[in-house]
Parts: C-alpha cells; sequence; structure tokens
C-alpha cells in the first residue's frame, strides 16, 4: 500500500495577527452590531413584520447581516 499523508498533519506555525490592525476592526464591528440591534428595538415596524428575523441575521451573519439591515430592514412599510 502506498503511503499517505495525515489529512490533519500538523503543518506550519499561522502567523500571528497585528492586534493593531485587529483591535480596530473588531471594535468597528462591534459598533456596528450595536447601533444594528439598538436601532431595530426602536422602530415600530421592519419590512416582513417581525423584528426578530433581523435581529438573528444581524447577530449571526457577522459584518454582512448588520450591512444588510441598513441596506433592507430600514424602509419604512
Amino acid at each position: 500500500m502506498p503511503h499517505r499523508p495525515p489529512l490533519l498533519a500538523a503543518g506550519p506555525a499561522s502567523p500571528h495577527l497585528n492586534p493593531a490592525i485587529l483591535a480596530p476592526v473588531v471594535l468597528i464591528e462591534l459598533a456596528l452590531l450595536v447601533y444594528c440591534l439598538v436601532d431595530l428595538a426602536r422602530r415600530r415596524q421592519v419590512p416582513g413584520g417581525r423584528k426578530w428575523p433581523w435581529a438573528l441575521l444581524i447577530i449571526v451573519v457577522s459584518v454582512l447581516g448588520p450591512i444588510a439591515y441598513l441596506l433592507l430592514g430600514r424602509r419604512e412599510s
């Protein structure tokens, strides 16, 4: 039988992320998430009628969820 390398072989160590670059990105993403959730909570109506799907989208889909909410969820019904 031919020798096969293991599927999860230990490779070279992954490069470390620079905290000076990573910290602002994380803070911007967190601020966007909080802004969208607060805006959603204050609105009386949202497209689709229910707020919980928008909240789930904002929380689960990281950056794209809040952007989708800002573009589509804030429209007046």
